[in-house]
Formats: C-alpha cells, structure tokens, sequence
C-alpha cells in the first residue's frame, strides 16, 4: 500500500482484518503526506510484512513514513520487518492503543524526531535498537517520550535509545538488551511507572545527567546500573544488581554528535534557522503560525494554542488522545516531558568541548556529582556500589548498598567530597578501599563490622532507634551508617546477626577508632591502601 498525497493532507488508514506481505518493499509506504494514522479497529487482528530487499533504497521499513506517523486503535496488528525496522518515520512517531507485535532485522520502532509510547499493549523483537530517535540537528527532537501502556522489548542493541532525552513518566516496561537497556546521548528521567531492565551493559546510561523522580526502576541484571555525569534521584524506588558499578558519574563523552544513516537533514535550513518542516515554538511539525494543528481519527484538524502542554516555558511533546478505532475525538493528552535539553549549551559548558573527557582517570572532576534528595535506593554491586568521580551529596531518602567482597573495590567511593545533611544510610562492603563521607549536618560513623552472605545487619542510634536493616548479600567488612537525628558524638551501634560493634559518629569525619572500629574515618581508602598524601586514620 502507498500513499502520496499534499503535504499538506491528513490521511488516516483503518487496519479491519487486513494481511499485507510485500516481497520489495514496505508493507505501508508512506511517501507524502502531512500527518498519517494508522488506526486499528476494534477486535480485528493484522498482519504487515516486508521482503528481505527493496527495490527502492528510499524505504527502510515495514510500515515507512515520511511524515508524522500515529497508531492507534484497539486492535491488533503483527509487524514482521525483514528488511531493517519494523516501524519508521522520519518524523515523529507516535503510538497511542492497540496490541502491536513487532518484530526486525534492525530498530523495531525508530521515530527519526521523536517517539511517543501513551498506550498501547507493544511487544518488539529487534536485532539491533528496540525503540530509536536519532535527530540531533535540532535540540527540540531527538527524544523518545513513554507515558502509558504495557512495553516489552528484546533487543540485540539497546532498548530504547535517544539523542538527546529520553523520559519514562509512566506505563510499564520490561526489557531485555545486549547493550543498554536505556540510554541517552545526553539528559534522561525517569518520572513515573514500573520499569524492569536486565541489560549487558548499563541499565540507565546519559552522557550529561540522568534525574530521578518518580516510579519503580528494577535492573534485575546489568554491567553498570544508574551512569551518568551527573546521577541525581529525588524520589522513586530504585533497586539495581550490577556486575560492576552499581551508579557511576563521570565525564560525559560529547565526542559522537553524528546521526545514523537514516540521518534526514532536510528540516534545517542552510542558514540555520528552521525550514518549512521544522519544529515550531508550540512542539508542532511545520505550523508557523504559532498553532499546531492536529488531526482526530477522521482527518478533522484540532487546533492547539501555542504553549499548550508546556511546563515553565519549555516544549512538551503532544498526544494525541484518540484511542478508538473510528470516529474518536482527538484532544491534547496530559504531557510532562518538560524542557528540551540544551545541547549546544551542554557541549560548550565550563571548557567541555565536544568530545572533551573530562578530568584524566583517577582525578575528580566536579562535573561529576552523585546527588541523593529523596526516594529509595537498594544497590547490589560486584564492583563499586556508589561511584562518583567527582562528589557524592545526600540530603535526604534512604540509601542502602551491598557493596563488593573485594578489597578492589568499594561501596561507597568518590575522588572529591561526600557530604550528608540527611536521610538515611547503610552500606557494607570490604575494607580495603573504604571510604566515608567526608562532613555533614548529619553525623555519621564507618564501623569495621563484618559477616557474611545472609548475614542481617542493624544499625541503632543512641537511644536504640532502629536506623535500617540490610540482608548482606555477599561478605562485607565494615559498615557506613547514618540517619535521622544522629548527632556529633553520638553513638552508633551496628549488629551483624546480634554481635554488636559501636562506634562515635561525626560530622567532620576526622574522630578517632572506636573500640572493635573505625569510628567516624573520614574520606579515603582505609590505612595500607589509600593513595600518598589521601586522608584517612592514622
């Protein structure tokens, strides 16, 4: 099936029961149009596939767009991409209902500016990215955006991959990826929903930063967990088992800004302001009248004022709120993706230079920052379990950590400073490259305590108040705690299967051993292994 129409026409294609199987090119072939909807009628079931070569090298995909693509609807549709994706729009693509299966040679669902999951039941099977947008000449695109629905993804690569943002505010998600499970070139967040990751690589990766806001993030299995330049968790439940580093901060890599081969460069004109296709200040795709217009399941344009969907100024993505197979009215659906991350602004920040690396290895940079403000964090690290090669900052929320076995390694490690001014803290891991906060407002103690794996550890404050509970996962040797109301000079007890061992907590990190201790140690590697000249007990 081919479309060609004005590029200023809304086409919208109702799936009732149909089976499509090209031998030479897509199954859908979109060529020209201004918005396509491909909508999915009620209780029908579909099915789309491709050859394993085209004809024409223009298409790439299964269902190929050239235009902003929705699908729709509350049927079901099976997408079998044999010659690279499954689904492709070289501009936004937007999914909203249905049960879709897609399964790839290469990207399952790639949306060249962006991609928007609000609903929609989607399973994809893909031999290299599961989810993919890839724009990177305009700062605004290049974002993948998931909302809502039910997103199971198996992927050779990563499973879903952005340029420049990638946002879970909601729905659920499982994956399964040889690399990355999320990963963005520069800013991510997760916002909301249930996400279940077990990757060969990182579980969460971003260049620039990565926030933590809201929703539940389980990696199940990962090299490294939470990495970034700068890891900040405000709130959410997040529990990560990882292979290596459990969260890692360090310098971005701003070295590749090149686009993929399905690269269209077309929506930037060669003076550098946007050309007839471009995204307008309101988020829409070639209005220049300061209204972005959409259309509703049958073809009837909606109006939406600029600004619409924004927060504090910045462009939101828009979607749309058609759900039905026919008929629908199409709105504006609640959005939250915030602001469009600055990447220029990101690459010339404080002497980073596209490509910089950042400080040399071992050196702290303090661009690297490792920020708790709320929320719960259970990390379970072979290698270091909170890892920041500049600053660690905990203000609030509870962090707990299984940290390594090996004296290599540490649960708690930083090249610059560590501070605390609340919340609470628990982390086990081995002596040889302990470290502890360096100061706080809330005092702290690291208590050379040990056990083993299974061995439950109970940390106390003076007045015998429980601070947290931690079931050692591995063998351990000392114990970093700290929490609510612990005062400088107080006394912290910390019991590994009822064996009590106390010690003074601190604020400054500079007290003395206490007995059967290491008291209130300060930052550094414990004595006999930390660097020349690096703080520590005598």
């Amino acid at each position: 099936m081919t479309v060609t129409t004005s590029e200023n026409d809304k086409v919208q294609i109702v799936l009732n029961g149909v089976k499509i199987a090209s031998s030479s090119g897509p199954a859908i072939d979109i060529q020209s149009a201004d918005k396509c909807f491909i909508t999915l009628a009620e209780g029908t079931q579909n099915s789309l596939s491709d050859g394993s070569a085209f004809t024409s090298e223009d298409a790439n995909a299964c269902i190929y767009a050239t235009c902003d693509l929705t699908i729709n609807g509350s049927g079901s549709l099976d997408v079998s991409g044999n010659y690279r994706h499954g689904v492709f729009s070289k501009d936004d693509l937007v999914v909203y209902g249905g049960s879709i299966n897609v399964s790839a040679v290469e990207d399952g669902l790639n949306g060249k500016d962006s991609v928007k999951i609000g609903a929609g039941d989607i399973s994809i099977d893909s031999g290299a990215d599961g989810v993919k947008s890839s724009k990177s000449t305009n700062p605004e695109k290049g974002f993948v955006y998931v909302n809502g629905g039910s997103l199971s993804i198996d992927a050779e690569d990563d499973g879903i991959q952005a340029k420049t943002y990638l946002c879970i505010a909601g729905g659920s998600i499982e994956i399964d990826a040889a690399d990355d499970a999320l990963h963005s070139d520069l800013e991510g967040a997760l916002n909301g929903g249930s996400t279940t990751v077990r990757s060969g690589d990182d579980a969460f990766h971003c260049e620039t930063k990565l926030e933590v806001n809201d929703g539940s993030f389980v990696a199940e299995t990962c090299s490294e967990g939470y990495e970034a330049e700068q890891v900040v968790v405000n709130g959410g439940d997040t529990n990560i088992c990882a292979l290596d580093d459990a969260m890692n901060a360090s310098a971005a890599d701003l070295s590749d800004d090149s686009e993929s081969s399905d690269a269209d460069t077309s929506t930037i004109a060669p003076s550098g302001e946007p050309g007839a296709n471009a995204a307008q200040p309101d988020g829409s795709i070639g209005a220049s009248d300061g209204s972005s217009a959409n259309a509703d399941s049958n073809g009837q344009q909606n109006t939406v004022p600029q600004g619409a969907g924004q927060q504090d100024g910045a462009t939101s993505p828009e979607l749309p709120s058609d759900d039905g197979a026919q008929g629908g009215q199409a709105g504006e659906a609640p959005s939250d993706l915030g602001h469009a991350p600055d990447v220029q602004g990101r690459m010339e920040r404080d002497g980073q230079a596209p490509g910089g690396q950042g400080g040399a290895p071992g050196a702290s940079d303090s661009n690297c920052l490792i920020q708790i403000n709320g929320g719960k964090v259970v990390l379970d690290s072979q290698g270091d379990g909170v890892d920041s090669n500049g600053n660690v900052e905990i203000t609030d929320g509870t962090l707990l950590v299984n940290g390594p076995s090996s004296d290599g390694d540490g649960a708690f490690d930083y090249d610059g400073e560590a501070t605390i001014s609340g919340g609470t803290v628990l982390v086990a891991g081995a002596v040889g490259m302990a470290q502890s906060f360096t100061s706080g407002t809330q005092a702290f103690a690291l208590v050379q305590a040990s056990g083993s794996a299974g061995s439950v550890i109970e940390a106390t404050d003076a007045d015998g108040n429980v601070i947290a509970t931690l079931t050692a996962t591995k063998a351990f040797g000392c114990v970093l705690v700290s929490g609510a109301g612990v005062s400088d000079g107080d006394t912290i007890t910390a019991s590994v299967d009822g064996a009590a061992t106390m010690a003074t907590a601190s604020t400054a990190g500079t007290s003395g051993i206490a007995t059967g201790g290491l008291g209130g140690m300060g930052g550094g590697p414990a004595k006999g292994n930390r660097p020349e000249g690096q703080g520590g007990p005598a």
